[in-house]
Protein backbone atom coordinates (compact mmCIF):
# COMPACT_ATOMS: atom_id res chain seq x y z
CA UNK A 1 0.00 0.00 0.00
CA UNK A 2 2.58 2.23 1.03
CA UNK A 3 4.41 1.95 -2.61
CA UNK A 4 1.04 2.63 -4.51
CA UNK A 5 1.06 5.90 -2.47
CA UNK A 6 4.94 6.66 -3.25
CA UNK A 7 3.87 5.82 -7.26
CA UNK A 8 0.69 7.93 -7.28
CA UNK A 9 2.87 10.84 -5.80
CA UNK A 10 5.71 10.15 -8.34
CA UNK A 11 2.92 10.46 -11.20
CA UNK A 12 1.64 13.34 -9.73
CA UNK A 13 4.86 15.26 -9.82
CA UNK A 14 5.35 13.99 -13.49
CA UNK A 15 1.99 15.61 -14.74
CA UNK A 16 2.56 18.93 -12.93
CA UNK A 17 6.34 19.23 -14.26
CA UNK A 18 6.10 20.88 -16.90
CA UNK A 19 4.14 23.75 -16.25
CA UNK A 20 6.26 24.33 -12.57
CA UNK A 21 9.63 24.00 -14.64
CA UNK A 22 8.02 26.98 -16.63
CA UNK A 23 9.31 29.29 -14.42
CA UNK A 24 12.95 27.99 -14.77
CA UNK A 25 13.10 27.70 -18.47
CA UNK A 26 14.87 30.98 -19.33
CA UNK A 27 17.68 29.93 -16.87
CA UNK A 28 18.80 27.42 -19.40
CA UNK A 29 19.02 29.33 -22.27
CA UNK A 30 21.83 31.27 -23.86
CA UNK A 31 22.20 33.98 -26.36
CA UNK A 32 22.29 31.04 -29.27
CA UNK A 33 20.44 27.93 -27.59
CA UNK A 34 18.20 26.60 -25.53
CA UNK A 35 18.81 23.59 -23.15
CA UNK A 36 15.26 23.87 -21.41
CA UNK A 37 14.05 20.91 -23.07
CA UNK A 38 16.88 18.42 -21.71
CA UNK A 39 16.45 19.75 -18.22
CA UNK A 40 12.81 19.06 -18.08
CA UNK A 41 13.76 15.29 -19.46
CA UNK A 42 16.59 15.07 -17.00
CA UNK A 43 13.96 15.70 -14.12
CA UNK A 44 11.83 13.76 -15.61
CA UNK A 45 14.20 11.09 -15.27
CA UNK A 46 15.05 11.44 -11.71
CA UNK A 47 11.62 10.58 -11.00
CA UNK A 48 10.71 8.43 -13.36
CA UNK A 49 13.97 5.93 -14.06
CA UNK A 50 14.92 3.13 -11.32
CA UNK A 51 18.04 4.19 -11.67
CA UNK A 52 19.38 8.19 -11.79
CA UNK A 53 21.70 7.41 -14.52
CA UNK A 54 21.74 8.99 -17.85
CA UNK A 55 21.73 5.22 -19.64
CA UNK A 56 18.25 4.77 -17.76
CA UNK A 57 16.90 8.22 -17.94
CA UNK A 58 17.36 8.41 -21.77
CA UNK A 59 16.01 4.73 -22.15
CA UNK A 60 12.67 5.66 -19.64
CA UNK A 61 11.74 8.87 -20.34
CA UNK A 62 10.08 9.35 -24.04
CA UNK A 63 12.22 11.18 -26.88
CA UNK A 64 15.29 11.50 -24.81
CA UNK A 65 18.70 10.81 -26.05
CA UNK A 66 21.75 10.27 -23.98
CA UNK A 67 24.03 12.89 -25.65
CA UNK A 68 21.88 15.79 -25.02
CA UNK A 69 21.91 14.71 -20.70
CA UNK A 70 25.48 14.02 -21.26
CA UNK A 71 25.83 17.64 -22.93
CA UNK A 72 23.70 19.25 -20.55
CA UNK A 73 25.35 17.74 -17.57
CA UNK A 74 28.91 18.49 -18.83
CA UNK A 75 29.55 21.26 -21.35
CA UNK A 76 25.79 23.49 -21.12
CA UNK A 77 25.67 26.75 -20.29
CA UNK A 78 22.93 27.29 -18.30
CA UNK A 79 22.67 29.73 -14.94
CA UNK A 80 22.98 27.91 -11.98
CA UNK A 81 22.68 30.89 -9.34
CA UNK A 82 19.11 31.79 -11.44
CA UNK A 83 17.93 28.10 -10.44
CA UNK A 84 19.11 28.29 -7.30
CA UNK A 85 17.04 32.17 -6.79
CA UNK A 86 13.82 30.98 -8.14
CA UNK A 87 14.19 27.35 -6.24
CA UNK A 88 14.68 29.95 -3.16
CA UNK A 89 11.96 32.14 -3.78
CA UNK A 90 9.24 29.26 -4.52
CA UNK A 91 10.24 27.56 -1.68
CA UNK A 92 10.02 30.84 0.47
CA UNK A 93 6.07 31.16 -0.80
Amino acid sequence: MYLFGIGRAVASCCENLTSHFQSFRECFRSKTRSTAEQAEQYLRGLFQSPRANLEQMSETVAETEYYSLHHLLSDAAWDFENVRRETARQADE
